[in-house]
């Protein structure tokens, strides 16, 4: 999983990503944006970029968390043939 910030120095986070989703390599690991752009145009550019996720900072470390499980859960769900294994931690918020 990545999680990945739109604003960079030199090439915004959704060309990284469709970078990302070009590559064989690289192109089935899950990206969750994390930025400061929250408007809707801006998720819809992330998702359309090949995102499966979009947070809007500040952040909440257990929202972080949840969704980075979630979003690996179903991943691994719909994916004919897993690259990789992985198991879920328990979490605990106090």
């Amino acid at each position: 999983m990545i999680l990945l910030d739109v604003l960079l120095p030199d090439v915004d986070g959704f060309e990284v990503c469709r970078r990302l989703k070009q590559d064989p390599r690289t192109q089935e690991i899950p990206i969750i944006f994390m930025t400061a752009m929250s408007d809707t145009e801006h998720k819809i550019m992330g998702f359309a970029a090949g995102g499966v996720d979009y947070l809007t900072k500040p952040v909440q470390a257990e929202e972080v968390l949840a969704r980075g499980d979630a979003d690996m859960v179903s991943m691994a769900s719909t994916s004919a043939t897993p690259f990789f294994t992985f198991t879920l931690p328990m979490r605990t918020v106090l």
